[in-house]
């Protein structure tokens, strides 16, 4: 093989690898499902708050969505609505206005003194989230503060 065909065929592998990574990169977004639910507190549902979950296994990928006042929420991650698929811990936190302190626990209520805090919950290692393969309309995360559920309170 000559040096000109040498250098056509060198170009030619090259342009694959550029084309195959880019249809690659295309389709990564488009595994994503549904994913949407409730979330209660202690069997209640959540008024508000955010949403942040980490895959366990694989690349680990990371997801959030908004909570509602009636407990909703959606996923999505930076590319937009809908998760990857399979288990996610859990971290949900919500801010506490004098408003809402009301409704809160007395032994929370103990430890606020200012006006606004954030209340914040982490799932306990065996607790997850599963999102199945073809997504859910239907999820439910159940933060329960007397079964393991981390709960902290910052300003």
């Amino acid at each position: 093989m000559n040096e000109t065909n040498l250098k056509k065929l060198s170009r030619v592998i090259v342009w694959s690898f550029v084309v195959v990574a880019a249809l690659m990169s295309i389709g990564c977004g488009s595994d994503r499902v549904t994913a949407e639910g409730m979330v209660t507190v202690d069997g209640n549902p959540a008024n508000g708050g955010q949403l942040l979950l980490s895959q366990t296994e694989g690349e680990k990928h990371r997801a959030f969505g908004y909570v509602g006042d009636d407990g909703r929420f959606v996923l999505g991650t930076e590319e937009g609505e809908g998760v990857l698929p399979g288990n996610y811990s859990i971290a949900y936190r919500v801010e506490i206005d004098s408003a809402k302190q009301a409704s809160m626990p007395a032994s929370v209520r103990q430890q606020m003194t200012g006006d606004t805090f954030t209340l914040s919950y982490t799932s306990p290692p065996d607790v997850l989230l599963s999102v199945p393969e073809g997504g859910s309309s239907e999820l439910e995360i159940s933060i329960d503060s007397r079964r393991g559920w981390t709960r902290g309170l910052s300003d």
